[in-house]
């Protein structure tokens, strides 16, 4: 005679109540995770959380409308960057004041504060005479320049604010960019207003031509988000809607993207825009010498040890700060043909290897100093190596001179 099965066991046995637990707080446990990872871009929202940053999971958009989608953390980052940052971009035009709709020039720009200030180019505004500024909701204004600074090549253009609707820029920190990060740009390439383009950082600290001749732009960033004319002066932004660099450079033979655009470090931004609004100019410091970042393949020829690293000084300018200070450039003319394109074709001079107590490995890294941290009439002490000894030489640093014709 069979025996009538247990109606507890048959029913809901032991191991499916455990799986059902489980599964319910599977379930509550993933639905907080998720519901804590959505977000609702609105046209101007905070900027992305960081936690959020490295993660991949899905993200609720929602760009200005009651409708949500669901994404990848890319596309939720791209949409952002456009709906922070799109609201404070504008379209920048050279007119002529006998024909308004003929164009002389066309380039882009962005919102600094609710005074009307904008910020673009210098080499978009140089030759204007009226411009024509048109923001993301169609609106239009007449500009003047504020103030210009052509080793930077920035700008400072002013509107009357009174009535617009002024969105500034919330610029962000270089020091927090990487290569490999991504950053988008908005702009007018080919008179297409308010157009957005991304891509990464392809390289930090680059030395590109200002418009100042002999001297160059340190601390700029390479990055491959594709820029035509027309984008010169706008924004470049990071994954949060900061503002980290302004769009000044294509490298291209034929003037079309070719993946490598520079923009001018928020570094240099930040130092240089106040002063523009303030005083309509801006005065880089000066040291006043041509030097060459040390390689250990020259040592032996320069009389250096081998692992030490620098700046070498091949020479000083005539009454610049550094040929009226004790710094001492290279003397004794020397034979390298094997080294010629490498190697300091003179001896005898000082290799600087710190300024204020902060290590210099190279000439960019010195460039980058005097850019971010002084001003001219500035006491620096810089550290040399002169005949095996290490000494503190005090410089007081000048205005650079212009040289652009």
């Amino acid at each position: 005679m069979k025996q009538s099965p247990n109606p507890s066991s048959s029913q809901f046995p032991l191991w499916a109540f455990a799986a059902l637990i489980v599964v319910i707080l599977a379930t509550t446990v993933g639905a907080d995770t998720l519901e804590n990872l959505r977000l609702r871009f609105l046209p101007t929202t905070d900027p992305i959380e960081p936690e959020l940053q490295a993660s991949n999971r899905i993200l609720t958009v929602n760009p200005g409308s009651m409708e949500t989608m669901e994404v990848d953390y890319e596309t939720a980052a791209l949409v952002h960057i456009f709906n922070h940052g799109n609201p404070s971009v504008v379209n920048i035009r050279l007119v002529s004041s006998a024909n308004p709709l003929r164009g002389g020039g066309e380039g882009s720009g962005f919102v600094w504060d609710t005074e009307g200030h904008i910020v673009t180019n210098a080499h978009v505004v140089a030759r204007a005479q009226d411009i024509l500024v048109t923001f993301a909701d169609e609106t239009s204004s007449l500009a003047k320049v504020k103030g210009m600074d052509l080793d930077s090549d920035l700008a400072v253009i002013q509107i009357d604010p009174e009535g617009y609707d002024l969105r500034p820029v919330t610029m962000g920190e270089v020091d927090d960019l990487h290569v490999g990060m991504r950053v988008a740009a908005i702009g007018s390439p080919f008179s297409q207003i308010q157009t957005l383009t991304s891509g990464i950082v392809s390289a930090m600290g680059r030395n590109i031509p200002g418009l100042n001749q002999g001297f160059q732009i340190p601390d700029s960033i390479q990055f491959d988000a594709a820029i035509n004319p027309g984008n010169s002066g706008g924004p470049l932004f990071n994954d949060n809607g900061e503002v980290v660099g302004v769009v000044t450079q294509l490298i291209s033979p034929d003037r079309v993207s070719s993946g490598i655009g520079m923009a001018v470090s928020a570094s240099i931004v930040k130092r240089v825009v106040p002063e523009l609004i303030a005083n309509g100019v801006y005065r880089h410091s000066y040291l006043g010498i041509q030097g060459t970042t040390l390689s250990p393949i020259c040592t032996a020829q320069l009389s250096l040890p081998k692992d030490v690293r620098g700046v070498y000084i091949v020479s000083t300018t005539d009454n610049s700060p550094a040929g009226r200070s004790n710094l001492r450039a290279g003397n004794a003319r020397i034979q390298n043909p094997q080294f010629s394109q490498i190697c300091p074709s003179v001896q005898g001079g000082d290799l600087i290897v710190g300024v204020e107590g902060q290590e210099i490995r190279s000439f960019g890294e010195l460039m980058v100093y005097l850019e971010r941290y002084t001003s001219p009439g500035d006491e620096v002490t810089m550290t040399v190596l002169r005949e095996n000894n290490y000494l503190e030489i005090d410089v007081v640093l000048g205005t650079r001179p212009s040289r652009s014709a």
